[in-house]
Protein backbone atom coordinates (compact mmCIF):
# COMPACT_ATOMS: atom_id res chain seq x y z
CA UNK A 1 0.00 0.00 0.00
CA UNK A 2 1.30 3.50 -0.81
CA UNK A 3 0.91 6.91 1.06
CA UNK A 4 1.67 10.15 0.13
CA UNK A 5 4.34 11.93 2.10
CA UNK A 6 2.74 13.46 5.62
CA UNK A 7 3.67 14.06 8.81
CA UNK A 8 2.29 11.12 10.55
CA UNK A 9 4.80 10.15 13.11
CA UNK A 10 5.57 6.90 14.67
CA UNK A 11 7.93 6.83 17.94
CA UNK A 12 9.55 3.76 19.21
CA UNK A 13 11.68 3.38 22.67
CA UNK A 14 12.78 -0.09 24.37
CA UNK A 15 12.78 -0.81 28.07
CA UNK A 16 14.84 -3.33 29.84
CA UNK A 17 13.35 -5.56 32.25
CA UNK A 18 16.34 -7.69 33.14
CA UNK A 19 16.43 -5.80 36.72
CA UNK A 20 13.02 -7.71 37.08
CA UNK A 21 13.43 -10.85 39.48
CA UNK A 22 12.95 -13.79 37.25
CA UNK A 23 9.13 -14.66 38.80
CA UNK A 24 8.18 -11.26 37.62
CA UNK A 25 9.47 -11.66 34.35
CA UNK A 26 7.78 -15.15 34.14
CA UNK A 27 4.09 -12.74 33.91
CA UNK A 28 5.50 -11.21 30.86
CA UNK A 29 3.94 -13.14 27.63
CA UNK A 30 6.48 -12.22 24.35
CA UNK A 31 3.01 -13.84 22.34
CA UNK A 32 1.22 -10.87 23.80
CA UNK A 33 0.93 -7.31 21.97
CA UNK A 34 -0.68 -4.69 24.71
CA UNK A 35 -2.87 -1.96 22.72
CA UNK A 36 -4.37 0.94 23.22
CA UNK A 37 -5.85 3.59 20.88
CA UNK A 38 -6.78 6.92 21.06
CA UNK A 39 -9.51 8.79 19.39
CA UNK A 40 -11.28 12.00 17.92
CA UNK A 41 -14.69 10.47 19.66
CA UNK A 42 -16.77 7.48 20.75
CA UNK A 43 -18.24 6.95 17.52
CA UNK A 44 -16.34 4.95 14.94
CA UNK A 45 -18.76 6.00 12.00
CA UNK A 46 -17.86 9.81 12.34
CA UNK A 47 -14.41 9.83 14.30
CA UNK A 48 -10.86 8.28 13.69
CA UNK A 49 -8.22 7.00 15.31
CA UNK A 50 -5.44 9.71 16.03
CA UNK A 51 -2.79 7.38 18.17
CA UNK A 52 -2.09 3.65 18.23
CA UNK A 53 -0.50 2.41 21.16
CA UNK A 54 1.94 -0.87 21.34
CA UNK A 55 4.17 -2.45 23.78
CA UNK A 56 5.13 -6.45 23.67
CA UNK A 57 7.91 -8.17 25.31
CA UNK A 58 11.36 -9.51 23.96
CA UNK A 59 13.85 -10.99 25.93
CA UNK A 60 14.72 -8.74 28.67
CA UNK A 61 13.12 -5.60 27.06
CA UNK A 62 9.46 -4.25 26.66
CA UNK A 63 8.94 -2.16 23.70
CA UNK A 64 6.87 0.86 23.32
CA UNK A 65 6.12 1.91 20.06
CA UNK A 66 3.27 4.16 19.01
CA UNK A 67 1.63 5.71 15.76
CA UNK A 68 0.81 9.48 15.28
CA UNK A 69 -2.14 10.50 12.66
CA UNK A 70 -2.19 14.29 12.74
CA UNK A 71 -5.35 14.21 10.64
CA UNK A 72 -7.96 11.55 9.61
CA UNK A 73 -6.35 11.39 5.93
CA UNK A 74 -3.12 9.64 7.62
CA UNK A 75 -5.49 7.29 9.42
CA UNK A 76 -4.62 4.47 6.67
CA UNK A 77 -0.94 4.30 7.30
CA UNK A 78 -1.30 3.80 11.06
CA UNK A 79 -3.64 1.29 10.58
CA UNK A 80 -1.18 -0.29 7.46
CA UNK A 81 1.36 0.04 10.25
CA UNK A 82 -0.40 -1.83 13.03
CA UNK A 83 -1.57 -4.58 11.01
CA UNK A 84 1.86 -5.52 10.29
CA UNK A 85 2.58 -5.35 13.68
CA UNK A 86 0.18 -7.17 15.60
CA UNK A 87 0.29 -9.79 12.56
CA UNK A 88 3.41 -11.12 15.02
CA UNK A 89 0.94 -11.81 18.15
CA UNK A 90 -1.21 -14.46 18.79
CA UNK A 91 -3.00 -12.91 21.88
CA UNK A 92 -3.73 -8.82 22.46
CA UNK A 93 -4.28 -7.56 25.65
CA UNK A 94 -5.90 -4.10 26.53
CA UNK A 95 -8.07 -2.77 29.11
CA UNK A 96 -11.26 -2.38 27.51
CA UNK A 97 -10.97 -3.42 23.97
CA UNK A 98 -13.61 -5.86 23.99
CA UNK A 99 -16.26 -2.65 24.38
CA UNK A 100 -14.15 0.13 22.31
CA UNK A 101 -10.31 -0.46 21.11
CA UNK A 102 -11.17 -3.56 18.84
CA UNK A 103 -14.78 -2.61 17.87
CA UNK A 104 -13.17 0.50 16.37
CA UNK A 105 -10.32 -0.87 14.95
CA UNK A 106 -12.40 -3.29 13.05
CA UNK A 107 -14.85 -0.83 12.15
CA UNK A 108 -11.99 1.93 10.60
CA UNK A 109 -10.20 -1.49 8.79
CA UNK A 110 -13.62 -1.74 7.21
CA UNK A 111 -13.93 2.11 6.60
CA UNK A 112 -11.19 2.11 5.12
CA UNK A 113 -11.74 -1.06 3.14
CA UNK A 114 -8.70 -2.86 4.37
CA UNK A 115 -8.45 -6.30 6.27
CA UNK A 116 -8.73 -6.70 9.55
CA UNK A 117 -5.47 -8.20 10.89
CA UNK A 118 -7.01 -9.40 14.57
CA UNK A 119 -8.87 -12.23 13.59
CA UNK A 120 -8.18 -15.57 15.41
CA UNK A 121 -5.91 -13.22 18.44
CA UNK A 122 -6.79 -14.39 21.85
CA UNK A 123 -8.14 -11.21 23.46
CA UNK A 124 -7.76 -10.27 27.28
CA UNK A 125 -9.37 -7.00 28.47
CA UNK A 126 -7.44 -5.86 31.51
CA UNK A 127 -11.09 -4.17 32.56
CA UNK A 128 -13.05 -7.40 33.20
CA UNK A 129 -10.18 -9.61 34.84
CA UNK A 130 -9.67 -6.68 37.26
CA UNK A 131 -13.25 -6.46 37.99
CA UNK A 132 -13.13 -10.08 38.22
CA UNK A 133 -10.60 -9.93 40.62
CA UNK A 134 -12.02 -7.00 42.85
CA UNK A 135 -15.17 -9.07 43.13
CA UNK A 136 -13.70 -11.93 44.39
CA UNK A 137 -11.05 -9.52 46.64
CA UNK A 138 -15.00 -8.28 48.39
CA UNK A 139 -16.44 -11.33 48.75
CA UNK A 140 -13.22 -13.07 50.59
Amino acid sequence: MLFAASAMKEYTNTISVSHLSASSRSYLNPEALMLDIETTGLSAAHHFIYCIGCSWVQEDFVTIKLFFAENEQEEPQILALFADLVKSFSEIITFNGTTFDLPFLRKRFSHHQMQDPMNGATRWQLKRLSTYASRLYKNN
